[in-house]
């Protein structure tokens, strides 16, 4: 059992170490009509903008840019195209990547259209009200859920950390402890479920 325990430790470690940084884009799909309903076939520029619902009321005129991204070319087949919001930069006024997704208020996209060649969002057309972001983006925010401002004092090397939902916080445990080579427990370990 305990040769089983060090193994799916080892298999563990390996897996978390083959994850490097997450990417900060995410992708994005949807589908154009001309003023007749029939699908747009070229290239158009689009951006982005990402409102922050700050009155937690809906989207408003009055809501603040919290990110952009200025137009780009994309081409666009039978009226479908595919594109990528790249939230590594873009953010606006005092907002910041951790601020704007874990603002914990509302968010709202718009998608700005233009001609082909077009760079500013003075040359498209805001495509209809923004909509609201759902959770693919707030995912991101998980890249730093363990980090020192939410680690207990005293946590340490070698140590097994557990979440306590009370304090909302990553607190330390002595219970299992790893030293990179042998896990350790202060006292009995028990195992369910399938075999390792």
């Amino acid at each position: 059992m305990r040769n089983a325990l060090i193994l799916f430790s080892i298999i563990v470690s390996l897996i978390c170490l083959s994850f490097g940084d997450v990417p900060m884009t995410v992708n994005y799909q949807g589908k154009l009509f001309d003023a007749s309903g029939g699908p747009i076939d070229g290239t158009r520029a689009i951006g982005y903008k990402v409102y922050d619902d700050t009155n937690d009321n809906g989207w408003g005129a009055a809501d603040p840019v919290g990110w952009q991204q200025a137009p780009v070319n994309v081409s666009i087949s039978n009226g479908l195209f595919s594109d990528k919001f790249d939230f590594s930069s873009g953010y606006q006024g005092v907002y910041n990547f951790g601020l704007l997704f874990n603002s914990g208020h509302n968010l709202y996209i718009e998608v700005y259209i233009g001609p082909a060649g077009a760079t500013t969002f003075g040359e498209c057309v805001a495509m209809s009200s923004p909509e609201q972001f759902r959770s693919t983006p707030y995912a991101f925010y998980a890249s730093n859920a363990i980090n020192i401002a939410n680690l207990q004092s005293g946590t340490a090397d070698d140590q097994t950390l557990r979440w306590n939902n009370t304090a909302l916080q990553w607190q330390h445990s002595d219970a299992l402890t790893n030293d990179g080579t042998n896990v350790a427990t202060s006292g009995d370990l028990t195992v369910s479920g399938n075999d390792i």
